[in-house]
């Protein structure tokens, strides 16, 4: 009964359901395709236009005079995961194209603090500022 006419009901919708998938996802690509190859790459404006809108609005924001990146939460307070507290009574600055780097004991919330910066955890931080954490280097700092 494996192979009956119900069988070759459903495997024809598979198909045909794929086959749409497949279609949308084609037709999207294509899309994005002929806005890509519309861009005169030689205008920056319209190089701008295909990247992603937060992007968009960044570029903009660097634009205005007297707009600063630099910031101050205080006060500050850190949560872990699981809802303890890291950092309480905390004032946390961060100043223009400055590189920010922490050394502390494993659990301390160094990498808690920085993905939660990097993914717009902080509701204080201006929206027009960017975060980027790059990952922990390991390795012995005594190494030659």
């Amino acid at each position: 009964m494996s192979g009956g006419p119900q069988a070759k009901v459903h495997n024809a919708i598979e198909v045909d359901k794929e086959s749409w998938e497949e279609a949308e996802a084609r037709k999207a690509r294509e899309a994005w395709l002929a806005k890509f190859n519309a861009v005169d790459w030689a205008k920056t404006e319209e190089m701008y236009s295909i990247w992603p809108i937060y992007m968009q609005e960044q570029i903009k924001m660097a634009k205005v005079k007297n707009v600063t990146k630099s910031f101050e939460v205080d006060p500050f307070v850190l949560k872990s995961i699981t809802g303890g507290i890291l950092m309480t009574d905390t004032v946390l600055t961060m100043e223009q194209n400055k590189k920010y780097v922490l050394l502390g004991d494993n659990g301390t919330g160094k990498t808690t603090l920085f993905d939660t910066m990097a993914r717009g955890g902080v509701k204080e931080i201006p929206k027009h500022v960017r975060i980027y954490h790059c990952k922990e280097i390991e390795g012995d700092i005594d190494a030659p």
